[in-house]
């Protein structure tokens, strides 16, 4: 409605403009006209007049020099009907009316000084000039007087001396009802045509608004609305080109600028706040294993993909990798991947690109399949941590995407940095377990946990029995490869969130975040199990196998705390150890031995 109002002023603006002008031109054609030709018409009447005048007088000679008056008043009061005349009247040169159609007048006496229709010719004793005549208005009528002087011929030396001039002055009034008609009707009708021809104008000059003026002014105004309600895609139509084509071309550029800053706002906005998201979650963690799958998780829903693997190196000499993975609407998944395995890693990872990543192909990210699918290589100066695949399927990374992805892999390089170097400090060198110091950490969290929640724990402690022996017979170096080997068997028995950890020398120690005596004991079971089957083989010596002692407790069964409870699972080994060894031993509840 606003929009309409606006349109209607600037039309009413200009059309009252053009009105105010026309009305100005056409009054002062009106003016000009109306004095002009009134001049002009009182002019040639006044000639007629004056010829009216001779013709007149020429008619009245005969009667007058037969010094006839009736005679004279029937030539005048003929003249007064065929010519249609106010008034005739003849004066003898000192201005005394002689004869006169209107009887009353007769024996006046006009002064010329005085008399007012004769100081338009006599204005200040002036002589007048040839053919001059007098406009004056008497009984509401205007009136046209025109004077002829009668010569003193030698026809009249009979009544009047040859040494006069003249013998008389001839008056006659004309009437100029006609003539005012005339130019009132002139008048009328100049203005009725230009009324006519000004509406006739004015409705070609709206056509040509509205269409060159007003429909341009009405589409950017529109688009103007379009833009303030956020509706950054209306395309602005004006035909006929100018300047509002021009300005509409501007608009809509204008427009389309608009939504590129927008999109590149929104995609900073977008790339910030993935960053933020980003930086939050991992920094949340510094332990590598939920390092990895938070990185998977997150990467797979800010880079909006259907499917990603993470491929992580463990023993690049026996070419062995850990896999971590997740499609959308998924889990996430791991498991491990042998270079001489004759499959694909991951159905969007080929073996050929994990191979040419490891063997230093390619160090920024590659696109792949119509740019649908990315391998961002994770590494920091010297580390190389893994290879990342991320796959969509019916969407190809955009700019916006691709100006995100190396600012997303550097924050996870510097996470996986900070997690290797933490890893590296609480790990222990030969069996890659955990160190002393960390179970000690994790014990404490786990104590602090039981104090808010309630939630109790485990600890298992194993110990290889007559390790020493090994040592003393075929070496140290033997030695610290069966313990290499017995870590390993030890964490491949264990679920995520079980931690193992070397306690010094042949002797290690597993935090169980469980307090389920009959799980703890089954768990126990598969670790000793897993050790007493497993067959030690090295170049030399003939392999042979080894046996292992194991003690738990639970918390809050066995002890009230996390010191105690230490305690509690070590005399269990010691009481397994005394027992025969080679068996798993479980604190009672009245801490007896016993079974």
């Amino acid at each position: 409605m606003i929009l309409h109002v606006r349109q209607l002023s600037l039309r009413s603006r200009i059309l009252g403009s053009l009105f105010l002008v026309f009305l100005l031109t056409l009054a002062g054609a009106l003016f000009g006209m109306w004095t002009y030709q009134q001049d002009r018409l009182v002019s040639m009447t006044s000639r007629r007049a004056m010829q009216a005048g001779f013709t007149v007088e020429a008619g009245l000679r005969t009667a007058m020099l037969a010094n006839d008056r009736n005679a004279v008043r029937s030539v005048i009061a003929e003249m007064i009907k065929v010519a249609n005349l106010a008034e005739i009247s003849i004066l003898d040169p000192k201005g005394r009316v002689v004869i006169s159609s209107r009887r009353a007048k007769e024996g006046l006496v006009i002064n010329r000084d005085v008399e007012p229709t004769c100081q338009v010719c006599h204005e200040n004793g002036a002589r007048p000039r040839p053919g001059e005549a007098a406009v004056f208005k008497e009984d509401g009528r205007y009136l046209l007087r025109s004077v002829v002087k009668i010569e003193n011929r030698p026809p009249c030396f009979r009544c009047h001396p040859p040494d006069n001039a003249i013998c008389g002055i001839l008056m006659v009034d004309s009437f100029l009802d006609d003539t005012f008609d005339l130019i009132r009707t002139v008048a009328w009708r100049s203005l009725l045509t230009g009324v006519v021809s000004f509406c006739l104008v004015a409705f070609l000059i709206s056509v040509i608004i509205n269409r060159f003026v007003s429909r341009p002014v009405k589409a950017l105004m529109e688009g103007i609305k379009h833009v303030e309600e956020g509706d950054f895609s209306y395309w602005v139509e004006v035909d006929g080109g100018g300047e509002f084509g021009e300005m509409a071309d501007s608009f809509n550029v204008m427009s389309r600028a608009i939504v590129r800053y927008i999109e590149e706002i929104k995609a900073k906005n977008n790339e910030i706040s993935s960053l933020y998201t980003l930086v939050q979650k991992i920094s949340e963690t510094i332990d590598f294993k939920k390092l990895k799958v938070i990185v998977v998780n997150l990467l797979l829903e800010i880079l909006r993909a259907d499917s990603i693997v993470l491929a992580l190196p463990v023993d690049e000499d026996e070419g062995r990798f850990e896999l971590v993975w997740k499609s959308r609407g998924e889990k996430h998944y791991i498991s491990e991947y042998f270079a001489a395995s004759e499959i694909a890693p991951h159905r969007i990872l080929a073996k050929d690109e994990l191979f040419s990543w490891l063997e230093g192909g390619f160090s920024e990210p590659r696109y792949l399949d119509h740019n649908t699918k990315v391998l961002i290589p994770l590494a920091h100066k010297n580390m190389r941590f893994g290879l990342l695949a991320i796959a969509r399927e019916n969407e190809a990374f955009s700019h916006s995407d691709k100006s995100l992805i190396p600012a997303l892999a550097h924050h996870v390089e510097i996470a996986f940095t900070n997690a290797w170097l933490y890893n590296m400090a609480i790990t222990d060198e030969l069996t890659s377990l955990y160190t002393k110091r960390h179970f000690q950490t994790k014990l404490a969290s786990l104590e602090e946990n039981y104090r808010m929640t309630g939630e109790g724990f485990a600890v298992m402690m194993i110990d290889l029995d007559r390790f020493k022996r090994i040592n003393d017979t075929h070496g140290h170096v033997i030695g610290d490869r069966m313990l290499s080997e017995l870590a390993g068997l030890i964490r491949s028995n264990l679920r995520m969130g079980e931690i193992p950890c070397r306690y010094g020398g042949d002797e290690f120690v597993v935090l169980l975040p469980i307090n389920d005596i009959t799980t703890v004991r089954m768990v126990a079971e598969r670790v000793h199990r897993s050790i007493s089957e497993y067959w030690f083989e090295y170049e030399g010596i003939e392999r042979f196998r080894m046996t292992a002692s194991i003690g738990v407790a639970c918390c809050p069964q066995h002890a009230a705390g996390a010191s105690e409870l230490v305690m509690v699972a070590d005399s269990a080994l010691y009481l397994a150890k005394e027992s025969g060894r080679d068996r798993v031993h479980v604190a009672s509840l009245d801490r007896d031995q016993g079974d």
